[in-house]
């Protein structure tokens, strides 16, 4: 199982383009007006793990390999986890490619802060809520606040989630 979990971060990893994200009460949101040191390129990845996120995009993020191990420590096998990250990356996986057939970008990954760059300029810091190792959806527009919602949903509730959000774009 430990393999699956690597090599789904691995891909995650590999696969970092550009993203999406939203606000709740668990996420931690910075503003910075502009964009006067603006030195990122459009698919650039800031720090080791930050993403910055432009335009149309749908971004599923998930736990990384450290807290996966520290849920396994605290929790044990019978935490649920495996479950909820092979529910997961199954659902995300089939979304992400219908989403990129349809013109969104997509990212699967495991980073912890995205960057949320609005049409204006204006950026977001969002900060994914790790005290549980949540898994989630992160979805924005380039216009609009982004939105980010926690939790494993089938393919059909993400499209749902998906076809709520830019319904009004």
């Amino acid at each position: 199982m430990k393999k699956i979990i690597c090599l789904f971060l691995s891909i995650f990893l590999i696969s970092c383009q550009e993203t999406v994200t939203e606000q709740t009460s668990e996420s931690k949101v910075k503003t910075e007006e502009g964009s006067s040191n603006s030195t990122l390129s459009k698919n650039a990845s800031v720090g080791s793990d930050t993403v910055l996120v432009r335009g149309r995009s749908v971004v599923f993020f998930s736990i990384n390999q450290e807290e996966y191990d520290r849920i396994l420590k605290e929790e044990g096998e019978d935490s649920g986890i495996n479950e909820i990250l092979d529910d997961f990356n199954y659902y995300a996986s089939e979304v992400a490619d219908s989403l990129n057939k349809a013109g969104f970008r997509t990212l699967l990954t495991t980073n912890k802060t995205f960057i949320i760059e609005k049409n204006n300029g204006q950026r977001n810091y969002v900060t994914r809520n790790n005290k549980k190792g949540e898994v989630g959806v992160l979805l924005f527009d380039g216009l609009d606040e982004p939105k980010v919602d926690y939790g494993v949903g089938t393919d059909i509730d993400y499209f749902v989630m998906v076809q709520e959000y830019f319904k009004k774009k």
